[in-house]
């Protein structure tokens, strides 16, 4: 009979005890006073509290992007937990750095078959950390779950297994923008009026899909005049384009960068 079980919540307890009670009377004689009986008995169960967590130090990756793992096994009993393994199904879109594994594996040990953690004392914690690349062809969110084995032993001493709760972290292939534009001067201020200021646009996909009909627009304010001849595409000879009409990309493959630069003189 087990005694004991395991959980990721403690809620506070070390034991769940559960009780159970009989009444009922009886007469002794005839025309006698009922007489009352009770009895009730319990059982308690040793609580077993184990719990398991795992980040990622990105939310959001491309292909070729590195991704940290942090798997943290927390102790939350009063007993003394041994052999703890963490175990990772690290999924196909992924390629481990195999140096990157800390605390480094023992021989033969795999993180599909459990890294060594060692033993962890009451409401005590240990860590996995590896790395990961993820890999050209992904373009699907990428989900990576962790669990962990221990051992721990009863109050008569023998040994029994376990396993915490299977725990995950998903990672978005693709930036939350899934187009974006950084814009930047070649000057912080000016001087004189005709001065010249080259601006520089950096178009980016960040999404996991082809962007069609991509336009990129620069209205300049009050006080610029469009220098002529002066748009740059993709370090490619000048041309002839004011941004302000729309500078017409086209197709932007997924992971693309683009550039635009052009010149405006002041004109106050």
């Amino acid at each position: 009979m087990r005694n004991f079980f395991t959980q990721t919540e403690t809620n506070g307890r070390d034991q769940i005890t559960n009780t159970a009670s009989v009444q009922g009377y009886y007469v002794s004689m005839p025309g006698g006073d009922p007489i009352r009986v009770t009895d009730e008995d319990s059982v308690s169960i040793n609580c077993i509290f184990a719990d398991i967590e795992k980040e990622a130090d990105k939310d959001n990756v491309n292909p070729g992007d590195r991704i940290k793992y942090t798997i943290t096994f927390k102790n939350m009993s009063n007993t003394e937990m041994y052999n703890v393994k963490i175990v990772d199904d690290l999924p196909s879109s992924l390629y481990l750095i195999d140096s990157s594994i800390v605390p480094a594996p023992q021989s033969g040990e795999t993180l599909a078959s459990g890294i060594s953690v060692g033993s962890v004392s009451p409401n005590q914690e240990k860590t996995l950390t590896f790395s990961a690349i993820v890999n050209q062809s992904v373009t699907n969110d990428i989900v990576n779950r962790a669990y962990a084995d221990f051992e721990f032993r009863d109050q008569s001493g023998e040994f029994h297994s376990a396993s915490t709760h299977i725990t995950s972290v998903t990672t978005t292939v693709g930036d939350d923008d899934e187009v974006s534009i950084e814009k930047t001067a070649d000057k912080d201020y000016i001087t004189h009026d005709g001065e010249e200021i080259q601006f520089t646009l950096t178009v980016s996909n960040n999404s996991r899909y082809t962007i069609e009909d991509v336009v990129v627009t620069d209205i300049l304010p009050s006080g610029l005049k469009y220098l002529e001849n002066s748009t740059i595409i993709n370090n490619n000879p000048p041309i002839n384009s004011n941004p302000a009409g729309g500078i017409y990309f086209g197709t932007m493959p997924r992971g693309s960068i683009y550039t635009v630069k052009f010149s405006a003189t002041v004109d106050l």
